[in-house]
């Protein structure tokens, strides 16, 4: 059974502390991870990058502002070059770790998941460009394949260039 789905989550805004203080994945053997849905794709991003969930349409503009911290708005479809949806998901808030922020439109959020390292594979020669700095790798995760988001890849080539309007 899949952590995440294409159904959307009705829960209202909620902090995700859960992992944050592993710090950020270092060389241990396992991580905590957070899984997310784009256009029916699973996805994983660190945990400890993650700041706060909130429903989709809360957003107002180009940016969030939330804790004291400016977030602005990525549409992970638009530069995964994926087909466009309505904004009905999530909105998950995260840093990078390096001082940058974002808000990522996300079409649903799952559990949170434990990543052994052993389980993350390098991107295949058919990811090719912006994927290479963009994703971290591939992981077999509850007998799928998920996507691993490299924050710090995604967000120095997105941030702040591919804003949502």
């Amino acid at each position: 059974m899949s952590t995440t789905s294409c159904v959307r989550s009705r829960e209202a805004g909620v902090p995700f502390d859960w992992g944050r203080s592993a710090g950020d994945g270092g060389p241990g053997r396992t991580r905590s991870m957070a899984l997310f849905t784009v256009a029916c794709v699973d996805y994983a991003i660190d945990a400890a990058r993650v700041r706060h969930l909130f429903p989709a349409g809360r957003e107002a503009g180009r940016s969030i502002a939330f804790d004291g911290a400016t977030f602005p708005v990525i549409d992970l479809r638009s530069i995964f070059r994926l087909p466009a949806g309505p904004r009905t998901g999530r909105v998950l808030l995260m840093d990078d770790g390096a001082g940058r922020t974002a808000a990522l439109v996300v079409d649903a959020v799952g559990r949170p998941a434990r990543l052994d390292q052993r389980a993350l594979t390098a991107l295949p020669p058919v990811f090719r460009g912006q994927e290479r700095v963009h994703f971290e790798g591939l992981a077999l995760l509850d007998d799928r394949v998920v996507v691993v988001i490299a924050p710090r890849g995604l967000l120095a080539r997105a941030w702040p260039r591919q804003v949502a309007v």
